[in-house]
């Protein structure tokens, strides 16, 4: 530590500067004081010998005797420090005078009371008292020089004492070498440094415990962060293989502004590109080559779709390949959180469905010429049978006869029925309504479902305006008949089917002057599997020969007639199917 940067050395100037400066003022005073005592004393002691010279010159001053006064004058001056000295009689008339008068004068009556005689006024000069407290401070001086520099050493010597364990121990603090030392400096001293000396070696104690703690829990998260970093890289990879193994394109995309931030291999391969070229930009410029979003019924951007909407959706695209081909896709995003629960990325999943597009083509291509190749062999077998039935047959063979007739006329009305269907899904079909019975509709059906209802013994109600109907009630309604039992023949089979066995299958009717409402309850709940899909084509559940195409047509049915089909259900209160109709459907084309 630098000598003059000390606790020590500064302690000890402080003092000497502080006992200069006291010593220095005690010396002004006492100079002071001492001059002042002098002076007064130099003043008296020239009074005093005026005063035995003025009784010396009573005498030569009555006589007027100048030889005499000259001697007296003489004997007056040569006291030290008298300039000149001026004798006068008792009128004030100069006598005799010697030397110079000074404005520093005393003057001394000569005789006392009524008989003075004259006045002796001196003058003198104070250089011999000056002279003396030259000498006085001169000597004061050199013993000023003499004892301040001893009392700094002195001070010097007595703060090592104090202060030279508090040196060594700002020393070894500095140098970070305490615990090297044997004991701290000024451990053993029961004053403020002893109790500084303790509480640092406490503090290094507690210090080194802690370093080693951290040390240890250093070396533990070393450890922990080795291990992650391998469970990590081994995550990656393994995410990266799966996500290069599937078939579908599936990119990670910034949620902002669209840019894509990583895509596994099928996706660089479907847009015959390479990662590198990816990076950083959009979606729509790599699959759609444009500089616009997805936008529109054919493109809708899945990503918008899901801010908007707050929830996935999927949607088809039409891409092309690098060969010029268009192809279908089926495009989803799905979103990745924050830790405040906010979507900061999208997964953006693209799935190849050109082959299910043609599949599906196919189908309905079958479907149609199925349909309508059917009907040719169908009307034969109904021609011929008629004609056969007018021929003189018996009794048995009237009765086979019938069954083939019956049973063709099913099969070519059920051929009718799946090719209205087919026209009220693009939209093409023309609806012909009549006026008929409703409830004559559902006893038939009450009729043709008793095996069913039997079998699970399970009642059928119907009830019309709260009310269980009775042989003669009607209720009339203007609508396509043979498509409307259809309808209620599906819902109602289903109903009976999904109830619980020794339950009851309620169909409520209601009818105001627009519309008739038909409620079917039963005590089951729809399977949640199949809730979001339940009008869907082909969603079935729990059926072992269902085709998932009852609820399908039938709500195709509702909406041609310009109605609708609803549904409620759950574990407590079962399932509503709510139908929907036009009292007087109109005769239009329907819109799908």
């Amino acid at each position: 530590m630098n000598l003059f940067n000390s606790l020590r050395t500064k302690l000890a100037l402080w003092i000497a500067l502080f006992a200069c400066v006291l010593a220095m003022l005690g010396a002004i005073l006492s100079l002071w004081l001492g001059y002042k005592y002098l002076e007064t004393n130099f003043q008296n002691n020239i009074q005093s010998h005026m005063r035995l010279a003025s009784i010396s010159l009573i005498q030569p001053v009555m006589q007027i005797n100048y030889l005499e006064l000259r001697d007296q004058i003489q004997a007056i001056q040569d006291y030290e420090g008298i300039t000149g000295v001026a004798i006068y009689d008792q009128n004030d008339n100069l006598l005799m005078e010697s030397g110079e008068l000074s404005e520093m004068q005393l003057s001394e009556d000569i005789g006392s009371g009524p008989a003075v005689q004259g006045q002796i006024i001196v003058s003198f000069s104070q250089d011999p008292l000056k002279a003396g407290m030259m000498y006085i401070l001169y000597i004061g001086g050199i013993l000023l020089l003499i004892i301040v520099p001893a009392f700094i050493f002195i001070v010097w010597k007595i703060s090592h004492k104090y202060l030279f364990d508090l040196s060594e121990l700002t020393e070894c603090i500095k140098n970070s070498s305490c615990e090297e030392m044997p004991q701290y400096p000024g451990i053993y001293r029961q004053d403020e440094v002893g109790l500084l000396s303790t509480a640092l070696r406490q503090r290094d104690q507690e210090l080194s415990e802690y370093h080693q703690e951290l040390e240890n829990y250093k070396n533990h998260l070393e450890q922990l962060v080795e291990q992650r970093t391998v469970e990590l890289k081994r995550s990656q990879m393994l995410s990266q293989t799966i996500l290069d193994g599937l078939p579908d394109s599936v990119a990670l995309i910034d949620a902002r502004d669209m840019t894509i931030l990583n895509a596994n291999q099928t996706f660089l391969s479907s847009n015959n590109t390479s990662l590198e070229d990816v990076l950083g930009k959009t979606c729509y410029q790599i699959t759609h080559g444009t500089d616009e979003p997805c936008q529109g019924v054919q493109h809708t951007c899945p990503v918008q779709e899901y801010f908007k909407n707050n929830q996935p959706c999927v949607a088809e695209h039409i891409h092309k390949s690098k060969d010029g081909d268009e192809y279908f896709v089926e495009v989803s995003a799905w979103p990745v959180f924050d830790e405040n629960g906010q979507p900061v990325q999208m997964i953006h999943i693209e799935r190849d469905i050109s082959e299910k597009k043609r599949v599906e083509k196919l189908r309905d291509d079958v479907e149609r010429i199925v349909r309508h190749d059917l009907k040719t062999p169908l009307n034969g077998i109904l021609g011929l049978s008629e004609i056969l039935l007018d021929d003189e047959l018996n009794d048995e063979q009237k009765e086979f006869l019938g069954h083939i007739h019956e049973s063709g006329r099913r099969m070519l009305n059920m051929i009718n029925h799946s090719l209205d269907i087919f026209k009220m899904e693009e939209g093409t079909y023309i609806l012909k309504p009549e006026e008929f019975d409703l409830l004559s509709v559902l006893k038939v059906l009450d009729s043709d479902t008793q095996p069913l209802q039997n079998g699970k013994l399970i009642k059928l109600q119907i009830i019309l305006y709260d009310r269980e109907i009775s042989d003669d009630n009607k209720l009339s309604v203007y609508l396509e008949k043979r498509h409307i039992h259809s309808m209620l023949a599906n819902l109602l089979t289903n109903a009976l089917e999904a109830a619980p066995e020794n339950s009851m299958v309620t169909v409520n009717i209601n009818q105001d002057q627009n519309n008739t409402i038909i409620d079917l309850h039963n005590d089951g709940a729809i399977p949640s599997a199949v809730r979001n899909r339940f009008f869907d084509r082909y969603a079935t559940a729990g059926k072992a020969h269902g085709t998932g195409l009852g609820t399908f047509s039938a709500r195709l049915i509702a909406r041609s007639h310009g109605g609708d089909i609803t549904f409620t259900t759950s574990e407590e209160h079962g399932t509503h199917v709510i139908v929907t109709l036009p009292t007087n459907a109109e005769k239009t084309e329907t819109t799908g």
